[in-house]
């Protein structure tokens, strides 16, 4: 428990560092720039200097794995699963890069133009500015609004420069009023209450096609783990040298054999827990190995000693069988899920397009 509560502080910590880190950045590039023309407002170049590091360190992590697991012989899947985490990682790194770049803001003489992620430029004019909002908090924004209440543009406190936007649009009389102020006051305005349809629209839209993603993305990470091996189901006799079950998985040695014999984790329920203990160095033993796995280990299908059967081949067979079959339904109920979250986003898809259209329509 203090273990999770110390982890809760140490991010709590973090994040407001990192806020500190950023607020005293824009301040400082402010200062820089007094007196001096601003081209494009963008957030603060400590964020854009972040997501490269943190590009150039994952890409430097993804040689590395390259490079490592070449040395130590993995797996195929190993090894593109590695490097597929690295990859969404990287993803991730890019896609914070390109939203800083195209994240600004220009004053004009006639209004404001404003680029956000994903969309173009956008021309707002001082004339249709009908109030806006200065918040501090949740996040820091400053954003203008039309006389329906729908929101023109915003632009966050950690951009370089926004407080020259906020003067520009203030000192054409613009108003500033609470953050409260458009409820309260377009609650039966219907562009308004469109622009919350759209906002709705828009964020179920991106949940389900982000759930549909993840459930999808789960598949390839399973399926080509599910491989049903035919049982060659041979015996091999000698003497116990190391006997050690760790992390659910059994592993056995003989003396004078050099070959790894393991009883794998789909198997190993299949065995009494203590058997470890009951075949100490020494105990002569008949192992069934059914196949040789991808590492070069022996997998053992059964044990036999002292009398006693501690592993029927019969019961591993159909152990791996039913774990095979067990991961098949897993992937078709994750394509079905996926699948069935797609279909259901396309109508907040076809409704997000029509009321951007409406509401476009409606402005001119």
């Amino acid at each position: 428990m203090g273990y999770h509560i110390g982890m809760v502080i140490a991010i709590a910590v973090a994040i407001s560092a990192l806020f500190s880190l950023l607020q005293y950045s824009r301040v400082r590039a402010e200062r820089r720039l007094a007196g001096r023309r601003i081209g494009k407002i963008r957030p603060v170049k400590t964020i854009l200097a972040i997501f490269i590091a943190f590009a150039v360190l994952v890409f430097t992590g993804m040689i590395t794995v390259a490079v490592l697991f070449a040395r130590n012989g993995a797996t195929a899947y190993q090894f593109w699963v590695a490097e597929g985490v690295c990859a969404l990682f990287l993803a991730v790194a890019l896609l914070g890069i390109y939203c800083w770049a195209a994240d600004y803001v220009a004053i004009t003489d006639d209004g404001i133009l404003a680029q956000s992620p994903f969309s173009g430029v956008k021309k707002v004019k001082y004339e249709d500015m009908a109030w806006c909002t200065d918040v501090s908090v949740d996040p820091p924004e400053f954003v203008c609004y039309d006389s329906d209440g729908i929101k023109l543009f915003g632009v966050s406190r950690l951009h370089v420069g926004a407080d020259r936007v906020a003067g520009a649009v203030i000192s054409r009389g613009v108003k500033v009023l609470p953050p409260t102020y458009a409820l309260r006051q377009f609650e039966g305005n219907p562009r308004f209450i469109l622009s919350k349809k759209k906002t709705s629209s828009a964020v179920t839209f991106g949940l389900l096609l982000g759930f549909a993603a993840v459930t999808l993305l789960l598949v390839p990470l399973i399926f080509p783990q599910l491989k049903l091996h035919t049982f060659e189901n041979y015996t091999v006799s000698g003497t116990v040298a190391a006997c050690t079950a760790e992390n659910g998985a059994m592993s056995l040695a003989l003396e004078g054999d050099e070959n790894v014999y393991r009883v794998n984790n789909i198997v190993y329920g299949e065995i009494d827990p203590d058997t470890e203990r009951s075949l100490p160095a020494g105990t002569d033993i008949t192992l069934t190995v059914a196949y040789e796995g991808e590492d070069g280990a022996l997998n053992v299908s059964g044990i036999y000693a002292g009398g006693v059967q501690y592993l029927d081949p019969a019961d591993s067979e159909r152990a791996e069988r039913d774990n095979f079959n067990a991961g098949r339904i897993v992937c078709y109920v994750f394509i079905a899920v996926g699948c069935v979250l797609i279909a259901a986003s396309v109508p907040f898809c076809i409704r997000l397009v029509k009321l951007k259209k409406q509401l476009e329509r409606d402005i001119h």
